[in-house]
Formats: structure tokens, sequence, C-alpha cells
């Protein structure tokens, strides 16, 4: 995984919205990333949507390609042993107790997050969330999957997950040892976020590329 800033990789405005700008940021910041990769220029990479919206490097079969941006923060997750999928949030994002908390989260995750000490309950919440996001970014679906239609809970490990079906029980073995899922607190480019990957593969490492 990539990290970077914004004020970084952002063009002069143009008259663009900030939702372009950052969206603008973070293609540049994974050209880059994949030109490292790669051994070329970045000039040389572009940066691809396919018709559900994952991004993807054109030309470059066998790279797989994520993307995220929130506030400050650009993130980019690549890989060459499978699909990834990367998301990051605030940590004082409001996530626990709320609507959209109960119409995105199974029963056991919502009894999970409620077991935890007052304090650790918001964030455990945003990390679930980041989850969620990584895992449908992975297999390219986005939001068009429910986010009752899996779960996740907490393995081995600080930063671990597994992967659970909509009734709360984990999926087939062979599925679970398919991906691997990693969640972090970062500081070095915005403070207090939290970011969260999905892969197939292991060894992801995280690199400020700035």
């Amino acid at each position: 995984m990539v990290t970077g800033r914004l004020a970084q990789w952002t063009e002069p405005a143009g008259g663009r919205s900030a939702a372009r700008l950052r969206s603008g940021a973070v293609r540049r910041l994974g050209a880059h990333a994949v030109a490292a990769v790669l051994g070329c220029g970045p000039q040389e990479v572009e940066v691809g949507r396919a018709p559900g919206g994952r991004p993807y490097p054109r030309g470059i079969p066998g790279l797989e390609l994520s993307l995220c941006h929130t506030g400050a923060l650009l993130v980019v997750g690549l890989s060459g042993r499978g699909r990834i999928g990367v998301d990051a949030e605030p940590l004082d994002r409001r996530v626990y107790g709320s609507p959209v908390m109960r119409e995105t989260t199974l029963a056991c995750e919502r009894e999970f997050l409620a077991g935890l000490p007052a304090g650790e309950r918001e964030a455990a919440a945003v990390r679930l969330w980041t989850l969620k996001e990584a895992y449908v970014k992975a297999i390219g679906v986005g939001l068009r999957l429910p986010f009752t239609a899996f779960g996740f809970g907490w393995g081995p490990g600080e930063h671990g997950a597994v992967l659970l079906g909509p009734d709360g029980s984990a999926v087939e073995r062979a599925e679970r040892e398919r991906w691997r899922f990693v969640s972090m607190e970062i500081t070095e480019i915005a403070e207090g976020h939290v970011l969260s990957c999905a892969v197939r593969s292991a060894g992801a490492q995280t690199t400020n590329f700035s």
C-alpha cells in the first residue's frame, strides 16, 4: 500500500470540484506507484475504470489496483497476486450507534461492538466500516453488494479479521484462506485515520510515497 498527501498531488483547480480534484490526485499517485513497480515513467501509465467503476492500469494485465481518498489522505493499493481493495476513514467519524451502522452490520458484529469498552467502540466501528468497503472494492462490486451479505470477526492478533457469511458464521475454509484483511491506524500523512486492506496474498506493506 502507498499513502500520500492530497496537497502534494493536486493540480490547479481550474474550476473543478473538490471531489474531482481528490479523484485526480489519487489517480496521479496511483500512476506513480504503478510506474515505480514497473520501472517506467508515470506518464507511461494510464489509470482506467472498468464498467463497474473499479480502477485498473491500462495495458498491464496481472497488476491489480485500488484507490481511496478521504480528506487530505490518499491511498493506493497494488497487488500482483490477485484482487485488492483499500479504504480509509477518519477515526472521529461517528458510526457506532448510527442508523447507517444498524443497516450495514450483522447482529454478531453489533454484539461484538457493544461488548467493547465504551471508549473503544467508535474506533472499532470505523475499522469495521473500512474493512467492508475494502472487501467490496476488492471483489469489484462496490456498494452493489449489501454490507449485510457478509461480515467480519476479529481474528488472531491486533490487526487481523476473519470473513463471515450473512448468518455470522465463518465462510468455507477455502474462501477464508483466499483472503487476508489488515487494518491499522495511520498518522504519518493525516492524523487519526483507520486504513483497511483486503488482499488475496499475504505481506501487504504500507509506504509513504510522497
